[in-house]
């Protein structure tokens, strides 16, 4: 798994209301122990802080945790979201899985926390004394928004974090400023585009895809193991692929071959690289979709799996091979960019407060806790929406914030 990004910005908080439906029947505990692990192993995540101590100070100006609440906020809605769905999807928490060896995501996100409110400060204070603002329909915006912010958020969380329209309002200025110069500074730095971009290998990102339309012939469990069907029911899977077919031969149309209530049948789409080492697609997959022109379909394909039906979308897709140079450009912007704010950074006191930041357990700080009445009780569509959202917010789980450093 790729470590955590930072993830602060004026756009993610507006992404952040969609993900509150999801933690909107969620209880508060009742006890407060000691920040830590429980004597059944389990992380404590009570809270025993005021928000009134002191977490961090620039420049002599003390930042509260009422201050960090707002940076918290930003990590935990997400990573709460993500616990919800892999806890209703796979039976497993998502909170302290490992990031890297020996460090869990909830360990992480804390780290980042710290990490992304010492650019923010700092940055905005550098912001402001080369005159930096906002315009007033910029201002406007961020009203909108810190409305609509409140508007989702249940009376718990309010109560939990003390979050009011006016200081969401009043942060995000804060927040929208420090992007700005932060935009401009990436914008001084002399980086070639084009020179990335050339040193990343568009053949071992030569991406093909497809569409597919699958009958099983195999039940697989959690760990990818297959297991056959039996001989009637296999015999009845090939019936049921071979009757699509005849659908869908003439028109090249797979949705032609679809009937409303046929649970036993899968049509989606699917983009593989045969270059990439860590490619799981089905290989007898990949050799027959790599047969095909673009628009063509094949015949019946048999895997361990089932049998399928392919279509070629796009045999020289670029959408990995942009998301990689996009990633190359952004590695290269966040190096110069931290030698950079390690030269400004010199110019400003930067102290994080050990004694009550010690003390912070990521998970319940501004999310209230899910209790297991609370999971089960979750609407199926609502989780359906999650999982739909999980690529965007997983992405934005790892989406690089503006300010805040690389990864």
């Amino acid at each position: 798994m790729n470590k955590l990004k930072k993830v602060i910005s004026l756009v993610l908080m507006v992404v952040l209301i969609c993900s509150m439906a999801l933690v909107a029947g969620c209880s508060k505990k009742d006890s407060k122990k000691e920040s830590g692990t429980t004597e059944d192993g389990t992380v404590d995540t009570s809270i025993n802080y005021k928000k009134d101590d002191v977490a961090l100070t620039v420049d002599g100006e003390n930042i509260t945790m009422e201050n960090m609440l707002y940076y918290i906020y930003s990590y935990e809605s997400q990573i709460d979201y993500m616990d919800q769905m892999y806890k209703y999807y796979f039976n497993t928490g998502y909170w302290d899985m490992e990031v890297e060896e020996g460090k869990t995501i909830r360990q992480d996100a804390k780290d980042q926390a710290m990490d992304t409110a010492i650019h923010y400060e700092v940055l905005y204070r550098e912001a402001l004394k080369k005159d930096y603002s906002l315009t007033e329909d910029e201002i406007k915006t961020i009203e909108e928004n810190s409305a609509s912010i409140i508007q989702q958020m249940t009376k718990e969380q309010l109560a939990l974090t003390g979050f009011t329209e006016e200081a969401i309002t009043e942060t995000q200025k804060k927040w929208a400023i420090t992007d700005k110069y932060y935009e401009d500074l990436i914008d001084s730095f002399d980086i070639d585009d084009k020179e990335i971009k050339k040193g990343v290998d568009k053949e071992q990102y030569k991406e093909y895809s497809t569409e597919y339309i699958k009958v099983a012939t195999a039940t697989v469990d959690e760990e990818g193991n297959a297991t056959p069907l039996s001989d009637d029911e296999k015999k009845a899977a090939k019936e049921k692929i071979e009757a699509i077919y005849d659908k869908v031969k003439e028109s090249k149309n797979l949705e032609d071959g679809i009937t409303d209530g046929d649970a036993d049948v899968e049509y989606t789409d699917l983009s593989f690289l045969p270059n990439d080492e860590n490619e799981t697609t089905d290989k007898t997959y990949m050799e027959e979709a790599m047969k095909l022109s673009n628009g063509e379909i094949s015949g019946i394909v048999e895997t361990e799996e089932g049998y399928y039906i392919i279509k070629m979308v796009d045999d020289s897709a670029t959408t990995q091979y942009d998301e990689a140079v996009s990633t190359a450009i952004q590695e290269v912007e966040d190096a110069r960019f931290e030698e950079e704010f390690k030269t400004i950074q010199e110019s400003y006191k930067v102290k994080v407060n050990d004694e009550v930041w010690d003390k912070i357990v990521m998970g319940n700080n501004t999310i209230p806790v899910t209790t297991t009445e609370d999971t089960s009780a979750t609407d199926a569509t609502t989780t359906d929406a999650a999982a739909t959202e999980a690529t965007t917010t997983d992405d934005a789980a790892t989406t690089d914030t503006n300010a805040s450093g690389n990864e």
